[in-house]
């Protein structure tokens, strides 16, 4: 209950110790944080960074104290918890084998579906935990103390000065129309919207940072971080997972930028440009990946899937000059054809990977980043008049289309992904629930381990940073 960790006239001593004694309060926290220590740091040893990551995010950071933090007012225990925050961006730093900016450990508190890790910093969100658990528990608390004062008139549970910490946190129109009844959940929310709004202030003038927050907030984009590292197309390897985590929080993968070893243009140290690089076949590659990973899935769930499926619509006229190009053996719109699909016609699902950070796009994908999956899909079924022709021979076009960089899926590539998880479901007798998350985090899992290693491909071949020569220091001299 709040405050009895600490209220004086409670009359209840823990471990043979008064419980009005603000220092023994924080030795609370101190101690579960010394506990946690130990595991902090056997998790930045840990040989694989995947695992790793998940044993920080679900067992070993804000969830270690969260007891705490709804049993203790936050004043009283708040450099324990700024300890524990620190430590908690240490262990992050050596998973992703490097230390990280301010500006990529800000973006990691930020909740999954807004971009980051969800790595929530104990003090920041202490405030919503007291506030929430001391709202819900004061009629109990009042049934088992008489004298407990459940509107804090006397000051007792610093109640007052919680909530000033708190309403400090968040932006000044949710302060204004916070609800009667607030779960931690919602606080929690509210803290992170505060925390973002400011990232965002923060880097107003960098283009290319707001359009990664943008598409690291469409929807499946941070589904790789919820998958265990099973040998089912889930598992990424260290090396790669580091390269994909830096990305994740917008931390330099490349020291600096260089050149591209395999088309000569810049290779940025953000590592973007190996997404759209077209030399290498590291796009088709990734393509292939993708399409395979599908296929599976629905050759599982019994849709009788066919991998590239030939003529299913007839060569092009000869007076438009193509038929040559296609060897006249006719047209292949279909990556993966699935002769029944939901709406009991065929389905030819034709996959693409894109990048919103194209240099003609991170603009528009910053403000809306949904334009990405428009765009491309209107060109997919523009292009040689595919959806025209396709419905013409009686079955469905339906562009695959998931954004490269951040690992979003179109609307239609989401619906297909959720039809196919009900059939495999169906056959196993597994939960759709399952399936369907079992299934989008192998897709996302495969969509991040191919990317990073297309950034680690050109990651061996960068030359060392330029030192001043003899020649320059020479002239110099001269001078």
């Amino acid at each position: 209950f709040p405050g009895w960790a600490w209220k004086p006239r409670a009359g209840i001593k823990l471990l043979g110790a008064p419980l009005g004694d603000a220092e023994f309060c924080a030795s609370l926290t101190e101690d579960r944080i010394e506990k946690a220590g130990e595991l902090l740091e056997a998790l930045g040893e840990h040989p694989h960074a995947q695992a790793a990551l998940l044993l920080l995010r679900y067992c070993s950071s804000f969830s270690k104290l969260v007891y705490s933090a709804r049993t203790v007012p936050p004043a009283l225990h708040s450099g324990p918890l700024a300890k524990f925050g620190s430590a908690m961006r240490t262990t992050l730093e050596r998973i992703a084998g490097d230390a990280l900016p301010d500006r990529s450990w800000a973006l990691a508190q930020i909740s999954v579906v807004q971009g980051g890790l969800g790595m929530r910093d104990p003090l920041t969100h202490a405030p919503a935990a007291y506030l929430a658990s001391l709202h819900f528990t004061r009629e109990l608390c009042g049934r088992i103390d008489p004298q407990f004062d459940p509107a804090d008139a006397g000051g007792g549970s610093w109640s007052d000065a919680a909530d000033a910490d708190f309403r400090a946190g968040i932006l000044d129109g949710a302060a204004v129309r916070l609800p009667a009844h607030k779960s931690q959940q919602h606080m929690s929310a509210l803290v992170d919207a505060a925390s973002m709004d400011r990232l965002l202030r923060e880097n107003q003038h960098d283009a290319a940072f707001l359009a990664h927050v943008s598409l690291c907030r469409l929807p499946g984009a941070g589904t790789w971080l919820t998958a265990s590292p099973a040998d089912d197309g889930r598992e990424i390897d260290t090396p790669l997972f580091r390269v994909t985590l830096k990305r994740r929080v917008r931390a330099p993968v490349f020291e600096a930028d260089g050149f591209c070893p395999c088309c000569g243009q810049v290779l940025d140290r953000w590592g973007d440009h190996a997404e759209v690089c077209a030399c290498g076949g590291d796009r088709t590659t990734r393509h292939n990946a993708l399409r395979n990973a599908v296929y599976d899935e629905a050759a599982e769930g019994g849709c009788r899937p066919e991998r590239e499926k030939a003529g299913l619509l007839p060569p092009r006229p000869s007076v438009d000059g193509l038929a040559d190009a296609l060897d006249g053996h006719g047209r292949r719109p279909a990556d993966v054809w699935i002769p029944r699909g939901p709406d009991g016609t065929g389905e030819a699902l034709d996959f693409a990977a894109t990048s919103g950070m194209q240099a003609s796009l991170f603009r528009d994908a910053a403000r809306s980043p949904e334009l990405v999956f428009e765009r491309y899909e209107h060109f997919k079924r523009q292009h040689l008049s595919t959806d025209t022709a396709c419905r013409t021979a009686g079955f469905r076009f339906v562009p695959m289309i998931i954004e490269a960089h951040g690992g979003g899926w179109s609307p239609s590539a989401r619906r297909m992904l959720d039809w196919i998880a009900g059939q495999a479901a169906a056959v196993s007798g597994e939960s759709r629930s399952e399936v369907t998350l079992r299934i989008a985090q192998r897709i996302s899992c495969t969509l991040q381990r191919e990317s990073a290693r297309a950034v680690l491909k050109r990651f061996s071949s960068l030359p060392a940073p330029a030192q001043s020569s003899g020649w320059v220091q020479g002239v110099d001299a001269w001078q």
